[in-house]
């Protein structure tokens, strides 16, 4: 395949120049060879020039190092003893160029892709110009091109808005199931109505609940946020609700502000609101119903206005059946459900997020860092378990270790877990049993429910399994 150079140089030949080693006694014919010889040597493509009988007069520098032989060895030596198949040979026989011929070369062991041009003095041939350059080159060339025009599509692709709501710019993403959430959280952002938010572990609950509390009229109000999960059961109350002074030993002069106080005219953030015990269920439950709190060791009622944005990996209603979370306090959170999808939901997203978490981690680390288009295909094919944190940890443990300009495959490998065809691809030709097995329990539960006019209690008898038993097998099996 000639490039712009090579037929620049083919071009300056064909006028009248044949270039010829001053070993070899042959005089130029017509021009200064000087330019052109340097440029020629500076070729990455092998170039041979053969007279009209012919004899190798000129090799450049890359004709050696392909075929592995020094210079002296080819010049004056009649091609049909180096080469007898040399496509030279057949241009100063026929007057026809020969291009981007492909065959197999003896010599080399290696197929080549290969031009020739004649070359004419007053309408005779005088020889002959080969240009060729091996398959192995020309594919790893064609790779590069191809990595460099996918990385130009794939960044033009991540230039547009994101999803155009204002407030939700930290919402990346435009699959449809990532703008139905954010259609139905600015909806609700525009009222002081609570909102549930549910998703597994890593989906973006408080992203959401940051870019409600943007998007409404307590946006310059405060925005707090308590992880229910993660404090002790004993310290959660004064933590939400605050303490006066004395309340316990130890309590500090003058008491605390809890969470609720420090929201006020705000929005408190609830996460992991499933891991409640009772006795704080029926404490938050009354802050909800009659807006206001009563301190640890207070006797004073403390009214505010609060918006609650609560959210929880846990299926509540499941909980609701075991006995684990009050009824009351679901519908209370429930006024407003919103479901985030997991990021296997959402791969059209995946693009956006690897970008902007590579953005991220390049400004943190002080990098430069591109992302090549076979590691973006790594990611699509990957099983996220952990959803979009995981995504992120991906990606900053790969900007942290990378020493170059381009995180490829391998910078990923071993952090990804592959999707489930990918990890066993016979999965879709041969049923596992156990899918069988769920196949026929998700049949007999949707039968029961239906035979029964949706009456759940009606379907738990009918199939012999316990409430708490009922509702799980529900979740596990994706009945809605």
């Amino acid at each position: 395949m000639l490039s712009t150079l090579d037929i620049a140089v083919v071009d300056l030949i064909f006028l009248g120049s044949v270039l010829v080693s001053e070993s070899s006694g042959a005089q130029l014919l017509g021009l200064d060879t000087l330019p052109i010889q340097q440029i020629i040597e500076a070729l990455h493509d092998g170039v041979v020039v053969i007279d009209s009988d012919g004899m190798i007069v000129y090799a450049n520098s890359a004709y050696t190092r392909i075929l592995n032989v020094p210079v002296n060895r080819v010049l004056g030596r009649n091609m049909r003893e180096v080469q007898p198949e040399a496509r030279g040979l057949r241009v100063i026989e026929t007057g026809q160029p020969v291009l981007r011929d492909a065959f197999y070369l003896k010599e080399l062991g290696a197929d080549v892709v290969v031009s020739s041009t004649p070359i004419f003095k007053d309408s005779n041939i005088v020889g002959a110009v080969t240009i060729f350059r091996t398959s192995e080159e020309l594919l790893e060339l064609y790779g590069a091109y191809r990595r460099a025009h996918g990385l130009v599509d794939y960044y033009k692709s991540l230039s547009t808005p994101n999803n155009g709501v204002e407030g939700f710019a930290e919402v990346i993403g435009r699959s449809p199931a990532i703008l139905e959430c954010v259609r139905l959280a600015n909806l609700v952002a525009q009222t002081d109505a609570t909102v549930l938010l549910t998703g597994e572990n890593g989906t973006g609950k408080e992203v959401f609940a940051q870019s409600i509390h943007k998007a409404s009229k307590r946006s310059n109000k405060p925005f707090i946020a308590v992880n229910s999960g993660a404090i002790p059961d004993t310290l959660l109350e004064s933590e939400l609700f605050g303490f006066d002074s004395g309340a316990f030993t130890g309590a500090a002069k003058g008491g605390k502000l809890g969470k609720f106080e420090l929201a006020h005219h705000g929005t408190l953030f609830l996460d992991e609101v499933g891991d409640m015990s009772q006795a704080m269920q029926a404490k938050l439950l009354r802050a909800l119903q009659n807006h206001e709190i009563e301190k640890v060791g207070g006797t004073r009622v403390v009214r505010l206005d609060v918006r609650v944005i609560a959210a929880t990996n846990a299926n509540l209603e499941e909980k609701i059946a075991d006995g684990s979370f009050r009824e009351d306090l679901f519908y209370r959170l429930n006024v407003f459900p919103i479901r985030l999808p997991l990021l296997n939901e959402r791969r059209d997203d995946i693009p956006r997020l690897a970008q902007h978490f590579l953005n991220q981690c390049c400004n943190l680390y002080q990098k430069r860092i591109v992302l090549a288009p076979d590691s973006l295909e790594a990611l699509l094919n990957a099983n996220w378990l952990g959803n979009v944190r995981q995504l992120r940890n991906v990606i900053e443990r790969a900007v942290i270790v990378s020493d170059g300009g381009v995180l490829m495959p391998e910078d990923f490998r071993n952090w990804l877990h592959p999707s489930q065809d990918e990890d066993n691809p016979s999965a879709k030709s041969a049923p596992r049993l156990e899918d069988e097995i769920r196949g026929l329990e998700r049949k007999a539960y949707e039968t029961a429910i239906a035979s029964n006019g949706g009456n759940k209690s009606k379907a738990m008898a009918q199939l012999g399994v316990s409430r708490r038993t009922f509702y799980k097998r529900l979740r596990d099996l994706g009945i809605r």
